[in-house]
């Protein structure tokens, strides 16, 4: 990415220190999940102890600072709650419904992720779209929580149900999406470069969003699994 944003966008070493440190870059990412890593082996302890109820426990105060967050009401300046609060959440919150056993029938729990990511993600774009400051603080608020408990369900209850994955990934559909999955991390960020790119062509018009998503995403797969295939290059792509 540095290589062909250098040559071919201009880059200066301003913008290649932002990028590597992850200041206003995707990058932040790689920064964020190395924090998450180093604090998985304390959670597993802490999950061998105390098992899903001390999941809930740390979920209860995880939620209680994102609402916090989310309308920036947090009047606790002497009460110490980041060690609850975080992109760690979203761990704990994953690993939890994957391992709860809900009582409503795998259908209908595929039913509800689907509601409540739809209904979420709308009321995401409307927020975004009226700067609605509900939006602030990216990722700590309680639309993109809901967003991603939509998104959980949907993935472990679509591969329960008998339009499950298994008989999807022998199938052009299945390979395509197991090809996207493995490409996935490396789409992530090759898909900043392709923004810059994007950029130079008035991107302004709204009819045109659309054709620039499927371009975007498209192109980014394309790259990552074009370096998936290059000698040593393909160990540091992310695939």
């Amino acid at each position: 990415m540095i290589v062909i944003g250098v040559i071919c966008l201009n880059w200066n070493g301003d913008q290649i220190f932002k990028l590597v440190f992850g200041i206003n870059r995707p990058t932040w990412y790689v920064w964020m999940l190395a924090g998450v890593y180093l604090v998985i082996p304390i959670l597993n302890s802490f999950l061998n102890e105390y098992k899903l109820k001390g999941l809930e426990f740390f979920l209860a105060i995880w939620l209680i600072t994102i609402l916090l967050n989310t309308f920036q009401l947090y009047p606790f300046y002497s009460l110490e709650l980041g060690y609850f609060a975080g992109y760690i959440g979203y761990v704990v919150l994953g690993y939890y419904l994957d391992n709860k056993l809900f009582s409503l029938s795998d259908e209908k729990m595929l039913g509800l992720g689907v509601l409540i990511l739809v209904i979420s993600t709308a009321l995401h774009m409307v927020c975004s779209y009226y700067y609605i400051p509900v939006l602030s603080p990216k990722y700590h608020n309680i639309v993109i929580v809901f967003q991603a408990v939509g998104m959980f369900l949907f993935i472990k209850y679509i591969d329960r149900i008998s339009i499950g994955f298994n008989k999807l990934q022998n199938n052009l559909l299945g390979k395509m999406i197991v090809s996207i999955s493995i490409c996935s991390y490396g789409m992530y960020f090759a898909h900043f470069l392709i923004n810059q790119f994007l950029k130079l062509i008035d991107t302004n018009s709204i009819k045109l969003l659309p054709v620039f998503l499927i371009v975007l995403v498209v192109s980014s797969w394309i790259l990552t699994y074009a370096f998936s295939k290059i000698p040593y290059i393909k160990n540091v792509c992310g695939v």
